[in-house]
């Protein structure tokens, strides 16, 4: 799963933004204009028992947030991770989901709960400040 901010170029100069992969239980960004990786989250699949589901940017690029779900008791979570670094904000949802997608002004998430029916949810003030 990769999730791109949006990639600026002018001619002769260098490619900025950043790029957000998530490898093997690993959650990462990488400067484009630098090239280096920090890793955000690295699953330990011994004893963390979550799983990524999906994941988007703010619209300032600032915070990558990623939605997260325990597989054995089905419960989801929204993790919202500052590039400039430090521990993620965790809220908890109250409905098993997947996929993510937020709106250009940060204000919605799109989702998609896991259930026999079909649903449409606005979940609003959610990200950081």
């Amino acid at each position: 799963m990769i999730a791109v901010t949006h990639l600026f170029r002018k001619p002769g100069e260098q490619l900025t933004g950043s790029l957000a992969l998530r490898i093997k239980g690993n959650l990462g960004v990488i400067g484009l204009s630098s090239g280096e990786l920090r890793i955000l989250y690295s699953r330990d699949f011994l004893l963390d028992d979550n799983v990524i589901h999906g994941m988007d940017w703010s619209s300032d690029n600032r915070h990558l947030t990623v939605l997260v779900r325990d597989y054995k008791t089905k419960k989801c979570q929204l993790w919202s991770y500052s590039v400039a670094g430090g521990e993620p904000i965790r809220r908890p949802l109250a409905m098993d989901v997947a996929g993510l997608s937020l709106s250009p002004d940060g204000k919605l998430a799109a989702t998609l709960r896991r259930q026999s029916r079909q649903q449409v949810w606005a979940v609003e003030n959610f990200l950081p400040r």
